[in-house]
């Protein structure tokens, strides 16, 4: 079982869970698992997503020629391992769709040399495009005494019903509008709780609708047509989303505090915005 104190006391080793590596998450393991490199701080750093690499991943993930079969989660934690010096490990047995599942890998010894004297800070990333996932992830935060929870999110891109078939030559002048201009917004909310008390609250507080969503669809139960016709999502809005996430652990990991609540980011317009609890309450209840 894992123990668990403060955060950025020196006994404290970051413990970090990252669901998902898709367009966002491939991203934020490329820069997290550099920042561990030049970092002399133990870390534990799991990845988990039982997806398998595609021909179509490689337009706006981290993967290559070759690697198309793979699951993502293991090719990733064997490159940056590698590349970095660093021990990355991967769960890819199922898509985490309970509390328990989750639990459960922050309660593995991943290092098989846990000492009475280590401590592990959970820290929770969500790199995740349903809010089916973020429910669950957010149980979880509600369930553990003490969690740093950043979750990733952004707008999909607007496209036609039939755009995998139809070129967007073919496209209506509407249809080309929407397209242009969506798909690059989004935000990344950090929930923090130590020792049982909530000092900042995780996303569905931030966006209730994620709680509201009625769509009681696993993603294990997706089949393949509705996964391949979900909407895209822009190289350029997942990498901002990504150095978003990195920007939070690094602030953990080389400066032991954490002093923004969300970032908002637009990639086309190329700015980000982090703002802090007084002011997410403030745009939450319509104050500024």
């Amino acid at each position: 079982m894992i123990s668990l104190v403060r955060p950025f006391s020196n006994e404290t080793i970051p413990f970090i869970v990252q669901v998902g590596v898709g367009g966002t998450g491939s991203n934020v393991v490329q820069l997290v698992s550099q920042m561990l490199s030049i970092t002399d701080k133990h870390h534990v750093y799991v990845l988990t997503d039982p997806d398998l690499i595609e021909e179509k991943n490689k337009g706006n993930q981290l993967f290559i020629d070759g690697e198309e079969g793979l699951p993502k989660a293991e090719v990733l934690a064997e490159r940056y391992s590698q590349s970095f010096g660093l021990n990355l490990w991967s769960y890819t047995d199922h898509y985490i769709e309970s509390v328990e599942a989750l639990k459960s890998l922050f309660q593995v010894d991943y290092t098989n040399a846990l000492e009475a004297t280590s401590y592990y800070l959970p820290i929770l990333v969500g790199c995740v495009d349903n809010n089916y996932s973020r429910k669950i992830m957010n149980q979880f935060f509600d369930s553990v005494p003490t969690c740093i929870y950043i979750d990733a999110g952004n707008e999909s891109v607007e496209v036609p019903s039939d755009w995998q078939t139809r070129p967007i030559e073919q496209w209506n002048e509407a249809e080309k509008e929407a397209y242009y201009n969506s798909g690059y917004s989004g935000q990344v909310v950090v929930g923090v709780k130590i020792d049982n008390k909530v000092l900042q609250e995780p996303v569905v507080k931030m966006f209730p609708d994620i709680l509201e969503d009625t769509d009681t669809i696993a993603p294990s139960e997706l089949s393949c047509a509705e996964l391949s016709a979900s909407e895209p999502q822009r190289l350029i809005t997942n990498k901002f989303a990504a150095l978003s996430i990195a920007n939070v652990i690094q602030e953990i990991l080389f400066e032991k505090k954490i002093t923004h609540h969300m970032t908002l980011f637009h990639a086309k317009k190329g700015y980000m915005r982090s703002i802090k609890k007084q002011e997410c309450e403030d745009l939450l209840y319509g104050q500024n």
